[in-house]
């Protein structure tokens, strides 16, 4: 898998981790922390510095806004595509501890 998809799909997930978080223990006016770094950090120690290039294109990236979808396209395109993959979001009254949906 190349560096721009793997980066895609690691940051996609923390992404989408963090927003459940955020959904099912957090109150929405609060927040969460979605931090690339460490993704950055993992991604370096398994690749030379050659792939200098494509971490600057990483930073710029994460200082523009993003385009979502709900189909990432990882056919070796080595690109970056975020998406939020939520899964198994519950949500519950306060009151009365039932599920919402």
């Amino acid at each position: 898998m190349r560096l721009l998809d793997s980066f895609s799909q690691l940051f996609s997930q923390l992404t989408g981790q963090q927003l459940k978080i955020l959904l099912e223990m957090k109150h929405l006016y609060q927040k969460v922390s979605i931090q690339p770094n460490a993704i950055i950090t993992q991604l370096k120690e398994k690749v030379g510095p050659e792939s200098q290039v494509y971490f600057e294109q990483i930073q710029k990236h994460l200082q523009g806004p993003f385009s979502l979808t709900d189909n990432p396209t990882f056919a070796g395109a080595n690109s970056l595509e975020l998406w939020l993959p939520v899964k198994n979001v519950e949500l519950f009254c306060e009151k009365c501890g039932t599920s919402l949906f």
